[in-house]
């Protein structure tokens, strides 16, 4: 992990709070209005001037609407039922109602008048076909609904969930040059499962999906669901074939259903069809295992040799062959198991080194016997890149950067990858009466052995074997008018995946070494003057581990609501202090610690849980939520957190209507002469809501809300109101609110982000609510409060 501190976003912050006090003078941010964004200032006005003539032109999208041609406007359910139908099938009779009606926005329908307005293009393609119907939208037309067949899918979306007596009728309702629709729908009442009887015709394949009875999905007593009883199938099918039925597929499987048994109930009865293929019947055995280690198309001319039961084909040699053969789970002479091939291909992808990994089978001597032969194509063994960029940082830092790697993928034969970073940026800060600029350099060099070295039980039952970490490098941050920072650091643990969705680090030994150089007068003034922080600047050696657990459901597109957890649990000098204290004959304190070569060394305790929460409420929209709790607690030799570690509020990804690092700690107002020192605390706490929503497939938009604040652990005079106390922390939390606008590439997304306080901390409690005084149309208000983040990426 290359320490570099840039960030490829950026916040600034337009003028003076509504309250009369200065937002930016009082958080020393003066400084950061923006030279290069500069234009932003004034571009608002112009946004809003377009944006009220395309209101108030009387653009209302109806111009080219005819009585004969009526524009449609929307449908509307009327539903009838005993009991509330279910989120999933609203959104799915919604989903069936097509065409979509053409926007509306007030009494307006921007997109048929942008639509309207722009010529029809030679080309499909280019900047005026984009506008003409990707930004605008022609009219949705009457002729265009067909409500017969609508209403015929509806029906069958009804009966999917078990609704076998549904009634569905429409009307039209047409105004002057305007058509909707009404539905009225009486769904009777929703069928239940009465029973389910897996039926056996006495086959071995029989009596496997009869086994498959006991952790069945389909329950007595639920309701009917159509998705439910496919994906029974779908299970069985999985379950059939890790028992060898490779050529078993699940529309081999029927269901009969029977409603007349009782009343409101339906007996489903599961089985084989007639007539199935007899080969479909049979387990399926291995006889040969040929694994091809460096296959290439062309130009091919291996050896086979026999390794331990396979055949081990090679052209060139490179790979050690216990390295790759110890994944290969599918065996000579046993049964075929879907489950093992791809743990196979996971595992064999998973070294690092192959482009491609791909398996066939082939039918042996008799019909069920396969050989099996795995075909895995390298990459390139050793590359070299460089990447030239922009960098642009949410303390207004922006300027050219490169980072020059090189790794080598097979660096002693057993897919170990070695790999040489290399980072340099130069960064100027364009403030209203000063330039400042900063430069950082550093290098890492780092080992991934793709197994676990010294704790070989952890490879034991993993979907993935676990890798071995080793890195170490030099960090060197030059603020030019405050100071150096040096950062001497190196890592040993190891990372795993216990499934697709759970993931562990564990990090025994994180070794940094910190000091600051070459420090103004100016900044050691400033440190004079606050011990506390000066503290957390000090020479320091940080002797660590840290451990972290993440859940992440997010890749299941299937789902409505996703989840995403990681928690980290970090520690420094615990061990080093206990053989300090058995072996020194002396206890240390924060104002005597112990040292290693006359440095201390840092001694804490840290826990950082970070969860989201994602919901899907139809089409493509999404409400994601964010919730980052941080814990950061000094202890024996030391009295706060080194600066590194401590935490932070503000900025592009945090609380988006303060610039970055500028909230806290609790309701503490730095002087402007704290020349430009971040805030930090050692807690945090921080909320995020946010609504994202499409305008087109590459052109998103988002309206968000943001919570946070940290704080202090214990009390700092030179920062009065800095420390967490439970009976006001809720009350100095910093709270903005904002609208976004991000432009989807696939490979990266832009992010820019406007955002407004609600709620200042730092101001006097009775002027802390600023939400009363929102006018966006006031060029003072606009100046005075606006926050823009520019970024790549989404905030979380």
């Amino acid at each position: 992990m290359l320490r570099a501190r840039s960030n490829r976003d950026y916040t600034f912050k337009m003028g003076r709070s509504v309250t009369g006090k200065s937002l930016v003078e009082n958080r020393n941010t003066s400084d950061l209005k923006p030279g290069p964004l500069r234009f932003l200032y004034g571009s608002s006005s112009w946004i809003l001037m377009i944006f009220s003539m395309v209101m108030f032109v009387g653009c209302t999208g109806m111009k080219n609407i005819t009585e004969e041609a009526p524009l449609y406007t929307g449908y509307e359910l009327n539903i009838s039922s005993e009991r509330k139908l279910s989120s999933d099938l609203k959104f799915e009779l919604k989903e069936v109602n097509k065409p979509k009606p053409n926007g509306k926005f007030l009494w307006m329908r921007p997109s048929i008048v942008i639509h309207d307005m722009v010529r029809e293009p030679k080309k499909e393609k280019g900047f005026r076909h984009w506008l003409k119907y990707k930004v605008g939208k022609p009219p949705v037309l009457a002729d265009q609904v067909l409500p017969e067949q609508i209403v015929s899918l509806m029906k069958n979306r009804f009966l999917n969930r078990g609704y076998f007596n549904v009634l569905i009728t429409f009307k039209t309702d047409t105004l002057p040059k305007k058509f909707s629709l009404n539905y009225d729908i009486e769904s009777g009442r929703q069928f239940l499962i009465d029973s389910v009887e897996y039926k056996g015709d006495g086959s071995g394949l029989s009596a496997q999906i009869a086994s498959a009875e006991v952790s069945s999905t389909v329950k007595t007593g639920k309701p009917y669901n159509l998705d439910i009883l496919i994906a029974e199938r779908e299970r069985i099918e999985l379950l059939a074939k890790d028992s060898g039925y490779y050529y078993f597929d699940k529309d081999f499987l029927i269901y009969r259903a029977d409603t007349t048994i009782r009343k409101q109930y339906v007996r489903l009865q599961l089985g084989l069809k007639p007539n199935i293929p007899n080969l479909v019947r049979k387990q399926v055995y291995l006889n040969k295992v040929y694994m091809l280690d460096d296959y290439i198309a062309e130009d091919y001319a291996p050896d086979t040799t026999f390794y331990q039961g396979y055949y081990y084909v090679s052209d060139r040699h490179i790979f050690r062959p216990e390295i790759v053969m110890e994944r290969v789970h599918i065996k000579p002479h046993e049964r075929y198991s879907r489950k093992n091939l791809y743990k196979t291909i996971s595992q064999l992808s998973d070294l690092g080194i192959y482009r491609f990994v791909n398996t066939d089978f082939r039918e042996d001597s008799t019909s069920n016997v396969l050989n099996a032969f795995i075909y895995a194509t390298p990459m390139k063994k050793s590359a070299l890149t460089a990447e030239l960029n922009t960098t642009i940082k949410t303390t207004n830092y922006l300027g050219p950067g490169a980072i020059v790697s090189w790794k080598h993928r097979n660096v002693f034969g057993g897919a170990e990858e070695l790999s040489l970073n290399i980072l340099g940026t130069f960064e100027v800060q364009i403030g209203a009466d000063s330039i400042n600029t900063a430069y950082e350099a550093g290098f890492e060099v780092g080992l991934s052995i793709p197994r676990p070295i010294g704790l070989q039980k952890l490879a034991r039952n993993k979907e993935t074997i676990p890798r071995t970490k080793i890195s170490g490098g030099y960090n060197l941050y030059r603020r030019v008018e405050l100071y150096s920072m040096n950062s001497f650091f190196t890592v040993f643990g190891y990372e795993w995946l216990k499934s697709k969705k759970i993931s562990h680090n564990f990090y025994p030994f994180d070794i940094t070494f910190s000091r600051v150089r070459d420090a103004t007068d100016a900044f050691r003034e400033y440190l004079e003057n606050n011990p506390t922080v000066a503290v957390s600047f000090e020479n320091q050696f940080i002797l660590g581990g840290n451990y972290a657990f993440t859940y992440n459901d997010l890749q299941n597109p299937d789902k409505k609501g996703t989840i995403y957890f990681r928690g980290i649990i970090d520690l420094s000098g615990n061990l080093a202090y206990a053989l300090f204290k058995a072996f020194s004959g002396r206890s240390s304190t924060p104002d005597d610690p112990y040292t290693i070569f006359g440095v201390p060394f840092s001694q804490y305790l840290m826990f950082n849980p970070e969860f989201r929460y994602y919901r899907k409420i139809g089409g493509k929209n999404v409400i994601a939520t964010r919730a980052l709790i941080g814990v950061g607690i000094p202890v024996g030799n030391s009295r706060v957190l080194p600066y590194i570690k401590q935490f932070f509020s503000g900025g592009t990804n945090s609380v988006r209507s303060f610039v970055a690092r500028t909230i806290g700690p609790g309701s503490y107002m730095a002087p402007v002469e704290n020349l430009g020192v971040d805030q930090t605390g050692d807690i945090r706490l921080e909320f995020n809501a946010e609504y994202r929503f499409n305008f087109t497939r590459r052109f998103l938009g988002a309206a968000f809300i943001d919570v946070g604040n940290v704080w202090l652990r214990n009390v700092d005079p030179e920062r009065p109101g800095g420390h967490f106390q439970l009976n006001r922390f809720y009350k100095e939390f910093g709270i903005g609110t904002g609208i976004g606008f991000r432009f989807d590439l696939q490979v990266l997304v832009f992010r820019l982000d406007m955002a407004w306080p609600l709620y200042v901390p730092y101001l006097e409690e009775g002027d802390r609510w600023v939400i009363g005084d929102f006018n966006i149309f006031n060029s003072d208000w606009r100046r005075n409060n606006l926050t823009w983040n520019l970024a790549i990426g989404y905030p979380f």
